[in-house]
């Protein structure tokens, strides 16, 4: 019995030093496995002292059976509290390094980059697949082109002087090989670059010089909705440009909104497209021109509400 005693506390000992060398070298623990390492410890504790008293209260007179029943109660009182403070000293870290700035905001622009990486590999598949995709040279150096910006301005926005932008841009030119070559070959290395990033995003989040989480980039939109709504057109292509503008600019509000951490309920609100209250516009040249500008009032109107909420989030 003595023997079982002595491996419950083996067992302890072994589930806080499992518990303590994951946290020291950083992994990153599910809190509910915590409580679960934590149990087992104490269960394991509690078992030993079970065994050792009953062991001890056969073994010696009644009087030292009381000594014997104080010292084991005294020592499972230390012992536990020992091994349950450590536990919730355990959780506390994980739960403060879960809520940290860096690690929320990782948690942020997670998705949105993840996102951005698959429209890379949307136009490396296109460039495979298309057999005449040399002869396409300009198109898809122009989508390359308008891919890398977008994603080197956002990095450079959300992750001010973390180094992500350099990263992301930094590839090997491929010269001497054909230009379809060059521009597939860059797109490759940047997609790499970019996963890496979404792997390591903790670590640049930390670098970052500060966590942009305002309402300034949607207050900035707002304002170039404004414009937008505003803008004189003359003709169907103006007014096809106009409608391009219009949808690209409720991309960018919605990732605007999802990497600063607005609730989801009110981006999913901004997205859906409702009814729409009647309004007249004396500069619509068309129908289709006044349906986009009754709907970008509307999205307008919205996101000003969600702005001012947003900003008085505690």
């Amino acid at each position: 019995m003595l023997g079982f005693s002595w491996v419950s506390f083996l067992v302890a000992l072994g589930v806080a030093a499992l518990a303590f060398s994951l946290q020291e070298l950083k992994v990153k623990l599910p809190r509910e496995l915590l409580w679960v390492l934590l149990v087992i410890g104490l269960a394991s504790i509690a078992y030993g002292l079970l065994v050792g008293l009953v062991r001890l209260l056969l073994r010696f007179p009644t009087r030292r059976r009381v000594m014997s029943l104080a010292m084991a109660v005294a020592a499972g009182a230390v012992l536990g509290a020992g091994v349950g403070g450590f536990g919730w000293l355990l959780a506390e870290r994980h739960r403060a390094e879960l809520d940290s700035p860096p690690v929320a905001h990782a948690k942020r622009l997670r998705p949105i980059l993840k996102d951005m990486l698959d429209v890379g590999n949307a136009i490396k598949y296109d460039i495979r697949g298309d057999k005449n995709a040399g002869g396409k040279l300009a198109l898809y150096a122009r989508r390359i082109e308008d891919w890398r910006t977008d994603i080197s301005h956002f990095l450079l926005a959300k992750l001010p002087n973390s180094g992500a932008d350099v990263k992301f841009l930094t590839f090997r030119p491929r010269v001497g090989q054909g230009g379809l070559t060059y521009e597939y070959e860059g797109l490759n290395d940047m997609r790499t670059n970019l996963a890496y990033l979404i792997d390591n995003l903790e670590s640049y989040c930390s670098r970052s010089s500060s966590i942009p989480d305002g309402v300034e980039g949607l207050v900035a939109l707002r304002v170039a909705g404004v414009a937008l709504r505003n803008r004189s057109i003359h003709g169907d292509a103006q007014w096809m440009v106009l409608h391009h503008e219009f949808e690209e600019w409720q991309k960018d509000v919605v990732r605007e909104m999802r990497s600063i951490g607005v609730k989801p309920g009110d981006v999913g609100w901004f997205q859906t497209r409702d009814q729409v209250p009647p309004a007249e516009f004396p500069h619509a040249i068309n129908t289709l021109h006044a349906k986009d500008l009754r709907e970008l009032t509307e999205k307008l109107t919205r996101l000003q509400e969600i702005i001012q909420r947003h900003d008085r989030r505690p």
